[in-house]
């Protein structure tokens, strides 16, 4: 099973950005996630396409579970 933390941000240019986080630590609480959200807004630390990310949108933590199907080809 995978797990990933995916946040997704307004940019300024009014389009939608996610940033993909593997194997995230499931105790996150709410409050802390949207505060790092913020604060990678306020530093500008990542400018997907080259444009500014404006605001926290949602985050969520996503589990995939993989089931190989064998047979012969």
């Amino acid at each position: 099973m995978n797990q990933r933390l995916e946040l997704n941000f307004v940019k300024t240019d009014g389009a939608n950005a996610r940033i993909s986080l593997p194997n995230p630590d499931t105790s996150l609480e709410a409050e802390a996630v949207q505060t790092a959200m913020e604060s990678m807004i306020a530093t500008d630390v990542f400018a997907p396409g080259g444009v500014a990310l404006a605001a926290a949108q949602s985050a969520r933590i996503v589990t995939t579970e993989i089931t190989e199907l064998d047979f012969e080809a």
